[in-house]
């Protein structure tokens, strides 16, 4: 099969996956490191509201304040409790389980061959869709808009022992460097 024989072309070395996993992994520890962070505070600003509902309350039972100030204020510090209540109640940080995406990650990219095989139909458009964004035909025999995607395209330079420094298209010594 033609398709299969240019995935297998396409197949990123286990070093290369090994490395993406890596750097996924880090920056989704400080993402969650940065929303653990903002629960923590989001939490902390939830106490001080309720506390300023307490005083605002005790104020007003004791002729300090106004209704109409009262009113005003109360209205204020259930807005603020609100929005510090829904960061503090974003479950976004249980959502994910980094690992079963890195595991996910190392099975599809140990033989996309066998991914493309083993796949449903959506999840063949899916996997052909992030290699090649811009569509996949075949006219009968030849595989056509076979342009890879950015993120594709990096792996398969990555993923070659040799790196060629030339830039053809740019440079009018193309052959300088081959």
């Amino acid at each position: 099969n033609m398709l299969k024989q240019k995935l297998s072309r396409i197949q990123p070395n286990q070093d290369l996956v090994n490395a993406f996993t890596l750097l996924l992994t880090v920056k989704y520890e400080r993402r969650l490191d940065k929303l653990v962070a903002m629960k923590r505070l989001a939490d902390k600003k939830i106490l001080e509201q309720k506390e300023m509902m307490t005083l605002l309350v005790r104020g007003n039972m004791e002729g300090k304040y106004p209704d109409d100030i009262f009113k005003q204020e109360k209205a204020h510090i259930e807005d603020k409790l609100l929005t510090y209540q829904v960061v503090s109640n974003d479950n976004l940080c249980e959502k994910y389980d980094i690992q079963k995406t890195v595991n996910f990650i190392k099975a599809l990219f140990k033989d996309l061959a066998k991914a493309y095989d083993v796949s449903e139909y959506g999840q063949k458009r899916v996997l052909l869709g992030s290699i090649y964004p811009s569509g996949l035909s075949f006219d009968g025999s030849n595989l056509l808009n076979r342009k890879l995607g950015a993120g594709f395209r990096a792996i398969q330079e990555f993923s070659t022992d040799s790196v060629n420094f030339s830039a053809e298209e740019r440079t009018r010594t193309s052959t300088l460097f081959k």
